[in-house]
């Protein structure tokens, strides 16, 4: 068994990426900083993907420095997550979706970072993959306000609630994370809940101190065919996560509830107009978050965009005729 000592543990779960993965591992080998180990977690996609990463490590500098946990089973992303971090040892943890890809810098500008500014976490920006016939073909965004301070309460409070109104990222690909700041902060990966907005949140709020890098050291691949994100089942792990995260922050004295009762609202309109939905799923969707429903009637309505607003007002008021026929229009649109 290899009992070197890292600094740095790249997670990596694999699950049919054989389209994308050369491409992540060959950016994870071409790293200018060395001591880390790479985890590859094998999620069963009963693809080439781990093989083709193998037949890349295996000749390289990393030929040492990398292991394969192999799931017994496909298990998804969250709990893959987590038995890479059960296996890590390194002081400090970033994960890695595997058709993403980083700078060749990112590990060494990000540990340098940590290190010299006594840091739990780093943040740093990326770069938005795009399809290559949109302009422009890679969208810089940056890791946060320059100013904004998350050492205190309210600075990390502020960046949770960037976090829940996407106006920052949740993603585990651009926050390099110390291993113990998991126990620290009691914060698990769970299968019913997606996994970085059920963690990234509580991390941030368990880090004593935050440092930034707005470099853009990762690159966000948007054009992946075989993403879920828009699935309905990647939906009701929102709405979970959601109400999960509600309970942990305002337990813990954070004040997000305008965010989450945005989120919440989309989370359900996007679920009622998705076009996989049937009309017996409807009803069930239509009883999300009760909770917001006397919110909206009362005029605090979320929505920008006229159309929402007006299908937000009507969804808030129940199963009716009007429902029914607004959300067979919305469709198309």
């Amino acid at each position: 068994m290899n009992s070197k000592h890292y600094d740095i543990s790249v997670i990596m779960p694999v699950f049919r990426a054989e389209g994308h993965i050369e491409k992540t591992v060959s950016s994870v080998i071409a790293q200018t900083f060395k001591n880390f180990e790479l985890i590859l977690v094998d999620d069963r996609g009963g693809d080439a993907s781990v093989k083709k990463a193998e037949a890349l490590l295996g000749s390289s500098e990393l030929k040492d420095s990398y292991r394969v946990v192999v799931n017994p089973s496909n298990m998804g992303v969250s709990l893959s997550r987590g038995r890479g971090l059960e296996v890590a040892t390194g002081e400090y943890v970033i994960h890695l979706d595997a058709d993403d890809f980083f700078e060749p810098e990112m590990l060494e500008i990000m540990f340098r970072k940590a290190v010299g500014e006594a840091a739990d976490m780093v943040i740093c920006g990326f770069v938005k993959e795009l399809e290559e016939s949109e302009i422009p073909r890679g969208a810089v965004q940056y890791a946060g306000k320059g100013e904004l301070s998350l050492n205190s309460f309210r600075g990390k409070e502020e960046y949770i609630r960037l976090m829940l109104d996407n106006s920052r990222p949740s993603a585990l690909w651009n926050k390099l994370v110390k291993r113990d700041l998991y126990e620290r902060g009691a914060v698990k990966f769970d299968k019913d809940l997606r996994d970085d907005l059920s963690v990234s949140p509580l991390l941030v709020l368990a880090a004593e101190k935050i440092a930034f890098c707005n470099l853009p050291l990762v690159h966000y691949v948007m054009y992946n065919t075989s993403s879920v994100s828009a699935t309905t089942g990647h939906l009701l792990l929102i709405a979970e996560t959601l109400r999960f995260l509600e309970k942990r922050l305002e337990a813990a004295g954070v004040n997000v509830r305008r965010e989450l009762f945005a989120y919440k609202n989309q989370t359900r309109r996007r679920l009622l107009l998705h076009k996989k939905v049937k009309g017996s799923e409807v009803k069930e969707y239509l009883s999300l978050f009760p909770e917001i429903n006397g919110e909206i009637l009362s005029g605090n309505n979320p929505e920008r965009k006229f159309h929402y607003r007006v299908f937000a007002r009507i969804t808030a008021g129940g199963d009716s005729a009007l429902f029914r026929l607004t959300r067979f229009l919305l469709k198309f649109i």
